[in-house]
């Protein structure tokens, strides 16, 4: 996997981990899947977290890149494409919609 993609998909993951949990709920998951027009249920959802790295809670960093392998295979590029783009990423895997930034203030 190009190692560009896996550097989106950890942004992806870091922009969707609303907690700052180190794992995606259902609901936060939800809306990474909404623009390949997939909406999973929590049967669906338990399913991915026992075949993809996980927590009790949700699904992990590590867990999301491989499901991305596993998406591509299935459904090819034009599809993640087209997600990367409606989640803000051009085709040269940059952020045109926003940046995260944390401040801590001491």
């Amino acid at each position: 996997m190009n190692k560009y993609l896996v550097s989106t998909i950890k942004d992806i993951f870091k922009k969707h981990d609303m907690i700052i949990s180190e794992d995606l709920s259902l609901h936060e998951f939800r809306v990474i899947l909404h623009p390949s027009g997939r909406n999973i249920s929590e049967y669906d959802f338990d399913m991915i977290r026992r075949k993809y790295p996980s927590t009790e809670t949700g699904i992990t960093v590590e867990g999301l890149i491989e499901y991305f392998k596993d998406f591509i295979i299935e459904n090819g590029e034009e599809l993640m494409w087209r997600c990367l783009e409606a989640l803000g990423y051009d085709r040269d895997f940059y952020s045109v919609k926003s940046r995260c930034f944390i401040m801590t203030i001491h």
